[in-house]
């Protein structure tokens, strides 16, 4: 490594002769003497870390510490470690943690020596332990010597961990409505935009300090208050901009010419981002069926719902008692799909040239399609008729 430089450097040969070889010599621990040099480089080092023990003595300095850490260790443990030394010998390392400001027991650490080349590694202690909840967790760390000296780790303020529910992923907005006229009326009576959050976890979440937004750029802008959410329920939230009167009502309405629709965990991280188009009036966008929360990010999971279901379950998407008949030069199609629903019944011609899907009907209520509806005398064929949902 550091021979090119040596070679580049003319002027190091002008002095005594050295050489490039004469320097390689004397990169080692054996022993090199030349002229006025009486070790090599290496040699010398060497001999001074030998002989440093001799000469060092140790004092009253207490217990040091270094490299403490905390981290997360699996959705329900944490795991604390730290490398720490006293010439008088260790007696004790403890955490001592505060979780939202409350002081909890303090845990003590064990020693954890790995063996390896850096002294960090055969002063480590470390455990691990339940997560203590959720929430702001506060640390720091304390080490006795056998001399009775202590000393803290960090100097100053103690490190701080969000602690996250890890049930908290399964929270999802699964429903809201942006123009709203005569759906539901909050308890003053108005008809404001809002939103529906389902806990589709099998634990109860806190949801202080979970914030929703309208605006990529202020993801905070409305942080949900001490609430708990049972494993299913569904908790509704206004957007109305009017966060003094009673209840839950979110700093910003919802724009039904479209916009996004934020959800984000306490300390940032975002966990839904909804992004909609133009909304027809007591029309609600609706995760159909709760649908597995993976889809509630696709924008091609959602649908626009006639009969919207702020409290309950929102509806399944099916369609039953689905007929066709043949009429002279037509058919006929029967269908019953479910309630409170838009569907669009396209037609696909027989022939690829013949052009792309033509739209039929979109109907919301048990309905039927005549021979008009699919046309008269339309050329000999396999036709496709395809129901889906209406965006």
């Amino acid at each position: 490594l550091l021979t090119p430089s040596a070679s580049a450097d003319n002027w190091r040969t002008l002095d005594y002769g050295f050489t490039v070889q004469d320097f390689q010599q004397s990169w080692s621990l054996g022993h090199y003497e030349n002229q006025h040099v009486k070790r090599g480089l290496l040699e010398f080092l060497d001999l001074r870390s030998q002989s440093l023990p001799g000469q060092l003595n140790w004092v009253n300095g207490g217990p040091v510490l270094w490299q403490g850490e905390l981290t997360s260790s699996g959705s329900d443990s944490l795991r604390v470690s730290v490398s720490a030394f006293s010439a008088a010998g260790l007696d004790s390392l403890w955490l001592l943690p505060s979780l939202n400001g409350q002081e909890l027991s303090p845990i003590p650490l064990l020693a954890s020596p790995t063996g390896g080349q850096e002294l960090s590694a055969d002063d480590g202690w470390s455990t691990r332990f339940p997560r203590p909840g959720t929430g702001t967790l506060s640390w720091r760390l304390r080490a006795l010597d056998q001399a009775g000296h202590t000393r803290d780790w960090p100097v100053g303020a103690p490190r701080t961990l969000l602690l996250e529910d890890p049930a908290a992923d399964s929270l999802r907005i699964v429903e809201f409505m942006a123009s709203n006229s005569s759906t539901i009326s909050d308890g003053q009576g108005d008809f404001d935009d809002w939103l529906e959050l389902v806990n589709g976890s099998q634990h109860t979440l806190q949801l202080a300090g979970v914030a929703l937004s309208d605006s990529p750029s202020q993801p905070l802008r409305y942080l949900l208050p001490d609430t708990l959410l049972g494993p299913g329920e569904r908790l509704l939230v206004w957007c109305d901009n009017d966060t003094q009167d009673p209840g839950l009502h979110a700093g910003f309405a919802l724009s039904a010419n479209g916009e996004s629709l934020l959800l984000s965990l306490p300390g940032g991280r975002l966990l839904q981002r909804l992004d909609f188009g133009a909304s027809q009036t007591d029309l609600s966008w609706q995760l159909p069926c709760d649908a597995g929360l993976e889809q509630a990010d696709d924008p091609g999971a959602w649908l626009t719902a006639a009969d919207p279901t702020p409290g309950t379950s929102n509806q399944c998407l099916t369609v039953s008692d689905l007929r066709i008949t043949r009429l002279a030069n037509s058919l006929r199609l029967d269908w019953s799909p479910s309630g409170g629903t838009l569907w669009r019944v396209e037609r696909y011609p027989a022939a690829p040239w013949l052009g792309g899907a033509q739209t039929v009907a979109i109907v919301s209520q048990p309905f039927w399609v005549d021979e008009q509806a699919l046309g008269d005398n339309q050329p000999v064929g396999c036709y496709t008729v395809r129901i889906i949902t209406q965006p």
